[in-house]
């Protein structure tokens, strides 16, 4: 037996997972309610979170309507542990993939993590992509993995896979945003904000080094330095920061989600050097807030930002990027438009979980 409801599993609770989950709970058009676990561990996560979550779901005398989980557990397994799942619709929501996603060269690479994600796309009903770039990444990975197993083994699955994806983005909940937004930039230096997480495929090392050859260049900027934090984090990093200096006028995880969204709103431009990007919520809330993106002209970006603003806001080379630096400089009032306004939380989720199908299995 099945509720209308949607029940939201999140077996890595934190960062970008996080905030999806509870835009999900805030604007979900079905009764909706989460079950989550610590973001520590993913590989242990992906491993076992499914022993976790089907315990509870045994218990549970109605099982819901909608079941929505992501890429860090393995489906395939949780229904083979609960088998009343088959009525339960069931959405695989892609943050990202262990095909494709860059590791450290001194970690070696885990195949069977990138099963877990093929076999729980199989598993789904519906995967939910958050781009194009995503999805067609995911799946020649999926191919050339077909090459090299035995018997050609995986042969057909990503047309398999293609038929149930759908790209959506990722919700926005732009209500929170737009108040924030800035409409008038105070006189002074131009304030170059960077809002990703400190970690290898981010690019945090190479940003800091790239800002600081311009302080040579007789820039006038200052730095504001956002993003979550890790114990280890990558080498060179403290010495950019050392040349960096005084121009770096903030440099802090901001847990608060209102003071964060107020100070990124002074910025004026939005940089991004990430090797790994699948949709880019930072940079998301960063252009709603009216910052200038400057982005990698790769990954995801190029089918986010207006093809008109390509010339101004992709780079292809640190060079690239230094001259769009230096033309912001030039021109620190500019903002975007609201491109990621069809994004809009409540108007994607209503078309991703229609209330007219919560009493059946779609």
């Amino acid at each position: 037996m099945v509720e209308p409801r949607l029940l939201i599993l999140d077996p890595y609770h934190g960062g970008s997972h996080a905030a999806v989950t509870e835009t999900l709970l805030k604007f979900s058009p079905l009764p909706s309610q989460s079950w989550t676990l610590p973001a520590r561990h993913w590989k242990w996560r992906m491993g076992s979170a499914h022993l976790t979550f089907s315990k509870r779901l045994n218990q549970c005398e109605t099982l819901p309507s909608h079941l929505l989980t992501t890429d860090m557990l393995d489906l395939s397994r949780l229904q083979g542990l609960c088998p009343r799942l088959y009525a339960t619709h069931c959405t695989l929501l892609m943050h990202e993939n262990q095909l494709s996603y860059p590791r450290p060269e001194r970690d070696r690479e885990d195949l069977h993590l990138g099963m877990i994600n093929i076999n729980s796309c199989l598993a789904a009903d519906r995967i939910w992509w958050n781009s194009e770039h995503h999805r067609d990444d995911f799946l020649s990975h999926v191919e050339n993995l077909s090459r090299m197993l035995p018997e050609q083994g995986l042969s057909g699955v990503d047309r398999e896979i293609l038929e149930r994806s759908q790209v959506l983005g990722l919700p926005l909940d732009l209500d929170e945003i737009r108040p924030h937004r800035h409409v008038q930039r105070k006189p002074g230096p131009l304030k170059i904000a960077w809002n990703h997480r400190r970690d290898q495929d981010k690019g945090a090392v190479e940003v800091l080094h790239l800002l600081a050859d311009l302080i040579e260049e007789g820039l006038d900027f200052e730095v504001m330095l956002f993003g979550e934090r890790f114990r280890n984090e990558p080498s060179g990093l403290a010495e950019g920061l050392e040349r960096l200096g005084a121009r770096v006028i903030h440099d802090a995880f901001i847990s608060d989600r209102t003071d964060y969204l107020r100070l990124l709103a002074q910025g004026d431009v939005l940089l991004s050097t990430s090797k790994q990007e699948n949709f880019g919520l930072s940079v998301a809330e960063a252009v709603q807030l009216g910052l200038w993106p400057l982005l990698p002209n790769a990954l995801c970006y190029p089918e986010l930002i207006p093809e008109s603003q390509h010339e101004h806001c992709l780079y292809s080379s640190s060079q690239e990027l230094k001259s769009l630096i230096l033309q912001a400089a030039e021109q620190p009032e500019r903002q975007p438009g609201s491109w990621y306004e069809r994004y809009e939380a409540k108007a994607l989720l209503a078309s991703v979980f229609p209330i007219t199908d919560a009493s059946s299995h779609p």
